[in-house]
């Protein structure tokens, strides 16, 4: 395939008004974008600190990185941005493109935007060892809810370290993290653990310590939720999202990452299943049903948790919302499914199991309404992850049909 260029525009996020333009290198071999040193600190992008890349020849070599938006094509994205060496050709390496949801034609040398951007790419699980094709090793399996092994802890691990290092100034002799990590990991310390701020230091290996021991010795809940509050915080790098997708994914987790706003790690019983679910969260949320979707991610944490009945509860209160949105008069499920009645054709089979489902909740105490005389909803975990399942894909159902019918 011969050389293919195109136009990029290199602003800083700091102060968009300055920016630089030029010819880059499509370079689908390389994972992140190259910008000679100059041109950055003309717009005065400054290095955020420091990653080991592996070169053509085989040698690793640690370089200067930084975040910058990128823009061509009329799209743009913030991604990371290595400093070149003076005069080097600039490169558009694969990060920038997937995530703008452009790819290399090679037959007419060219680059195409797809239709939408491939969220399931990233999710692509990694090929079996030697030992595992030919039957010398099990294969992988995923793992049961609340079990959060070896393996997917050190992956985890390596997400928040590979972060700490991309933000870490090695400027003295004792290394320190940048603004944008050392506002989550103090956060993290003076907040979400309510700890004094004079235990905390901004130092590199302090900061990478306080990840490690958490994410490495911690109970699942503990681990989550770390993780979700670095998600959800404002300086949060979108690749730290990204790649820890890929961890949970990678590691069989039974559990997912919905990545839209705020993210939020959703319990799942099959990867299938999670699929699902976070489809369902998507089509809600760009239908701009937000009530839904977040009863829905409230009720994954209540499952995080071990508050089943409440997430049972959640999970309800998301097809009682997307209800209401189809018939604003109706109160609860059963007269918004007649007024959808009257514009569709549903099976009766299937709307008495959708009255049957929603009638248990009513049944069992504490779940749909408040507890009463102390006695405990006799629901469990199964029961919660079953209900949040069913409960998303009945909404984003119900909204399709209701979208889709004239009224």
């Amino acid at each position: 395939m011969g050389a293919i260029h195109v136009d990029v525009t290199i602003r800083n996020p700091a102060d968009p008004s300055r920016s630089w333009r030029g010819p880059f290198l499509v370079d689908t071999g390389a994972t992140d974008s190259v910008v000679p040193r100059e041109r950055l600190e003309a717009i005065g992008v400054k290095s955020a600190g420091q990653r080991t890349y592996e070169l053509a020849d085989g040698r690793q070599v640690r370089m200067d990185v930084a975040v910058a938006r990128i823009e061509f094509m009329d799209e743009f994205v913030g991604g990371t941005v290595v400093f070149g060496e003076a005069g080097a050709e600039p490169l558009l390496g694969a990060t920038a493109l997937e995530s703008m949801g452009v790819e290399v034609d090679p037959r007419n040398q060219e680059l195409r935007k797809l239709s939408a951007v491939r969220l399931k790419k990233a999710n692509k699980r990694e090929l079996p060892t030697f030992s595992q094709a030919h039957g010398y090793e099990a294969m992988p399996s995923m793992l049961e809810l609340e079990q959060l092994d070896q393996n997917a802890r050190t992956r985890i691990t390596n997400v928040l370290i590979n972060c700490v290092n991309a933000y870490t100034h090695y400027r003295s002799s004792v290394p320190k993290v940048g603004d944008r990590m050392k506002a989550i990991a103090r956060d993290l310390h003076i907040h979400h653990h309510v700890r004094p701020l004079d235990d905390w230091s901004n130092e590199r290996k302090y900061v990478a310590d306080q990840f490690r021991n958490i994410a490495m010795r911690r109970s699942f809940n503990h681990v989550f939720d770390m993780i979700q509050f670095i998600m959800r915080h404002s300086q949060c790098p979108p690749f730290l999202i990204v790649d820890m997708k890929k961890a949970f994914f990678d590691s069989n987790l039974a559990y997912a990452i919905d990545d839209s706003d705020p993210p939020t790690i959703m319990p799942i019983a099959t990867a299938a299943e999670g699929e699902s679910i976070l489809s369902s969260l998507r089509e809600l949320t760009d239908a701009g049903l937000q009530g839904s979707a977040s009863h829905l991610r409230k009720s994954a944490e209540c499952v995080n948790s071990g508050q089943w009945a409440d997430s049972i509860r959640e999970s309800i209160h998301a097809v009682e919302s997307t209800a209401k949105k189809i018939d604003p008069k109706a109160n609860e499920l059963k007269p918004a499914l007649q007024s959808l009645e009257k514009r569709i054709a549903f099976h009766p089979a299937l709307k008495k199991a959708i009255i049957s489902l929603y009638g248990y909740t009513s049944d069992e105490k504490g779940i749909r309404h408040a507890l009463l005389n102390n006695d405990e909803a006799r629901v469990d975990r199964d029961d919660a992850v079953f209900m949040l399942g069913a409960c998303a894909a009945f909404a984003s159902y119900l909204w399709r049909k209701h979208s889709a019918t004239p009224t």
